[in-house]
């Protein structure tokens, strides 16, 4: 059973926690549904990649998308910066608003 495809110039894909544009998408067909048709793992590699050279503040959500994807907890990731784990839980309850970081810690 041959299944349906598509190309879509600008997509919006919202499953990392914060929206992010994908140019000539590619999509396809699933129980009548159109859904992305690529490397999920890629996709994630590439956006973490793009947020750390980002010029603008991260968004709490951001801040948890990096610290899931390097798997590490509250606790292990506030050591890399000097702060506490409440900070972490501080920056991610943000969610999609920029969070405060002191430049040091930037």
């Amino acid at each position: 059973m041959k299944k349906n495809t598509k190309t879509e110039k600008i997509y919006i894909y919202s499953g990392l926690g914060f929206d992010v544009e994908i140019r000539n998408a590619p999509l396809i067909e699933v129980f009548d549904e159109w859904v992305l048709n690529i490397d999920m793992n890629k996709l994630q590699k590439e956006v973490f990649k793009q947020l750390a050279w980002q010029h603008s503040p991260l968004t709490g959500n951001e801040v948890a998308f990096i610290r899931k994807y390097l798997e590490m907890t509250k606790t292990g990731f506030g050591k890399l910066f000097g702060v506490a784990h409440s900070a972490v839980s501080k920056w991610e309850e943000k969610d999609d608003e920029f969070i405060k970081i002191s430049i040091s810690t930037d």
